[in-house]
């Protein structure tokens, strides 16, 4: 069911554009996939794969310029793959989130 999604996501990042309309609609679908995604590979407990759903939602994230989302899109990510056979892939994504929750004055989540 995830990879139906990723699927889902990648189609909406490759269709075009015309002068730049709809480009944010075309991000924010794929963002709302690969978050459908994420939460499908979770429950089936496949780690590795939900964390790299949730990488792509943050990129997509970036695009639309929120940050909020983006920082948490990136600790889901790290969550992941920490419960995955390569728990030391969580450090890049927690870095990212760190950086960001940093840079908007956000202290209290960096703690966390």
């Amino acid at each position: 069911m995830g990879d139906n999604y990723m699927l889902e996501g990648n189609a909406a990042l490759k269709r075009t554009t015309i002068f730049g309309f709809g480009k944010t609609a075309k991000y924010e679908d794929a963002s709302a996939a690969f978050t459908k995604a994420g939460n499908s590979f979770k429950m089936s407990k496949q780690w590795t794969e939900a964390g790299e759903a949730f990488i792509k939602c943050a990129e997509c994230q970036k695009f639309l310029d929120s940050d909020g989302d983006v920082c948490n899109s990136y600790v889901e990510a790290g969550s992941c793959y920490k419960k995955s056979e390569s728990p030391m892939d969580a450090v890049a994504p927690m870095e990212l989130a760190i950086t960001s929750y940093t840079e908007r004055g956000r202290l209290g989540q960096v703690a966390r």
